[in-house]
């Protein structure tokens, strides 16, 4: 298991401020498995986290694929601000 962070170590290397890493813990951005609570500090495994912003690694959610998009979209031409 690589070393836990603190909140300053993430923020510094992403380039963001401490209140956006905070945000992103508050809105779920970043899963609960990139980060620990004990008490009233976490601590960030940095690794996870940038494998999560890079699409890489397991925390990548993959959609499902569209077999067809016209039967998901049909748009009335004739009117283009109502979809059918």
């Amino acid at each position: 298991m690589p070393p836990l962070v603190p909140i300053e170590d993430v923020a510094t290397h992403l380039s963001v401020s401490l209140s956006t890493v905070r945000a992103w813990v508050r809105q779920g951005t970043l899963p609960r498995q990139t980060y620990v609570k004990i008490g009233n500090t976490y601590r960030y495994d940095l690794d996870q986290i940038l494998d999560h912003f890079s699409g890489r690694g397991p925390l990548e959610k993959s959609a499902k694929p569209v077999e067809d998009v016209s039967e998901q979209l049909e748009i009335n031409f004739n009117n283009p601000d109502k979809d059918i």
